[in-house]
Order: structure tokens, then C-alpha cells, then sequence
């Protein structure tokens, strides 16, 4: 599970468009560099790593009064699939960084879908404890 391509992705659904300096803006207003490994070159890697595996598509250019065009990225199909898939797997981690973007988007999931994947990830977790007790 990859942390960052849920909060990529997710931003960019969230604002139905977004270019790459808009998705680290967005991620650092969530001071997401605290609570994930998450940091500034990573975000823009994953951008361009989710464009080329057509995960995000460009969708034209936005005039920058700093510099130059900002390439607008928005979700294709592929990509609004691969969200859902990353949001779930999210949410039944044990990984605080995974469950915590996954959180973060869980908005975006009916209500009882959401219920029944935190109880998988609470009894993943208990059972993580439960080994860990053994090892002892």
C-alpha cells in the first residue's frame, strides 16, 4: 500500500482537478510531513509516476503569475478505480500512516462500507496483538 499515491489520488478527486504544486499545498495545509513519511519530492514524483501509468491524465494548462504553466492533472476512470482500491486497503491497515489517508478520504465510501472495513482493520489489529502477546 502506498501512502502517497491515496493522497495524491484522493486530492485530486477532492478538487476535481488539481496540478502538482496545488496537490503538495493541499497535502502540507494537512501538515501530512507529521503523521506520514510523506515528503514534498515524493508528492511530486508520484504525480508524474501516476500520470505515466495513466492513473491521472492531463487536462490542460493553468496560467502561473510565477512562473510557468502548471499542468493540470484529473482522475481517469483507471485512476478513480485505483482510489477505491487504495481507500479500502487503507482502512483495514494496521499501518498508522496507511489508516490515516485512508481516514482521511473515508468521506467517499458509504457509511456501512466504511463500519464493516474498521471492524476488519480493528480485528486485524487485535489479532497483530494477540500474536505479539504469544511472542512474548
Amino acid at each position: 500500500m502506498s501512502t502517497v499515491r491515496l493522497l495524491v489520488l484522493g486530492v485530486v478527486r477532492l478538487h476535481g482537478s488539481a496540478h502538482g504544486y496545488g496537490i503538495h499545498r493541499e497535502l502540507m495545509s494537512w501538515r501530512v510531513d507529521t503523521w506520514t513519511a510523506v515528503k514534498p519530492p515524493s508528492i511530486y514524483h508520484t504525480v508524474k509516476r501516476l500520470n505515466a501509468e495513466g492513473l491521472l491524465h492531463d487536462s490542460g494548462s493553468q496560467d502561473s503569475p510565477r512562473g510557468p504553466a502548471r499542468v493540470q492533472y484529473r482522475l481517469s476512470e483507471a485512476g478513480e478505480a485505483e482510489f477505491f482500491r487504495l481507500l479500502e486497503a487503507a482502512l483495514v491497515s494496521p499501518d498508522i500512516e496507511d489508516l490515516g489517508a485512508g481516514i482521511a478520504f473515508m468521506q467517499a465510501l458509504p457509511r456501512d462500507r466504511v463500519r464493516v472495513l474498521l471492524t476488519r482493520q480493528r480485528q486485524i489489529a487485535e489479532q497483530i496483538e494477540a500474536e505479539l502477546d504469544e511472542m512474548i
